[in-house]
């Protein structure tokens, strides 16, 4: 190796990990943005909602509707996309006797907003607080998938849900970043730590967890060492081949779906 290059290199790879710095969210955040006239078109019954957020954002959320509901469901969707294509799992909560609201993150479908994880955090109070004028007592419970595993269980150590579902959940963005890019700090570029495992220590309700054996995007090990960490408070299910986006298709993943909700429904007050 020449001098030159060893004088350049460096100066490259201090150039690279700026940029990974200050577009990180790039990396994180695929949002589907839609304009505001869209309507949106599902077979389940729905409202839209537009819910005011903290530095006048405002979360645009759909609320499905299940006959006899049994209480709401508070879904946190993954990194990619919008309401556009995620109010296609309502089915699976609205056929189970339970309304659902998804909602967009700032900055993806009609949610306006600059997006931060402290933003996001605050986001999903409001909605929470939001659905408590329209559900009262204990009949929420929160879902995360994903990116909004970490939010869920944040929230769920600031309010007081009846349950937390986490499906395919990672521990820390810091260790999920480290697996897959192990050669690059990441303890020191990352700007978004979403660490479940310490909002949990704050959670009060039963949590389930459920995550495939084959998933390779936040892989099985995640989800069991969040399980082990919470020791018997944690339910853990396991769908075996399971992979990250696909676990809907299994009939043991609508099993134990099926299964933690009714054991919910028999729990919640009026």
């Amino acid at each position: 190796m020449n001098l030159k290059l060893l004088l350049v290199l460096p100066t490259l790879i201090l150039g690279f990990l700026v940029l990974l710095w200050y577009f990180q969210e790039k990396l994180i955040f695929f949002p589907d943005i839609l304009p505001h006239d869209y309507v949106f078109h599902f077979a389940t019954p729905f409202e839209e909602h537009f819910i005011p957020a903290g530095d006048g954002a405002v979360i645009n959320g759909l609320l499905f509707k299940a006959e006899g509901s049994q209480g709401v469901i508070l879904y946190f969707h993954g990194n990619a996309g919008s309401l556009r294509s995620w109010g296609g799992v309502a089915s699976d909560f609205t056929d189970k006797g339970f309304d659902l609201m998804i909602i967009d993150y700032r900055g993806y479908g009609k949610s306006t907003g600059s997006i931060s994880e402290k933003a996001l955090y605050s986001d999903a109070i409001a909605v929470f607080d939001f659905l408590q004028a329209k559900y009262p007592g204990n009949r929420i419970i929160l879902y995360g998938r994903s990116l909004g595993t970490g939010i869920a269980a944040y929230l769920a150590g600031k309010r007081s849900p009846k349950a937390l579902l986490l499906e395919t959940p990672y521990d820390n963005f810091t260790n999920i970043a480290a697996h897959h890019m192990p050669f690059l700090p990441n303890g020191l570029l990352l700007r978004y730590r979403f660490p479940t495992d310490e909002w949990l220590k704050e959670v009060q309700c039963p949590v389930h967890i459920i995550h495939g054996t084959a998933d390779r995007i936040v892989p099985y090990q995640f989800g069991e060492q969040l399980a082990i960490s919470l020791g018997p408070a944690a339910n853990f299910h396991t769908i075996t081949g399971g992979h990250h986006n696909d676990l809907s298709y299994f009939p043991e993943f609508h099993e134990a779906l099926n299964n933690i909700l009714n054991g919910l429904s028999r729990n919640i007050h009026p």
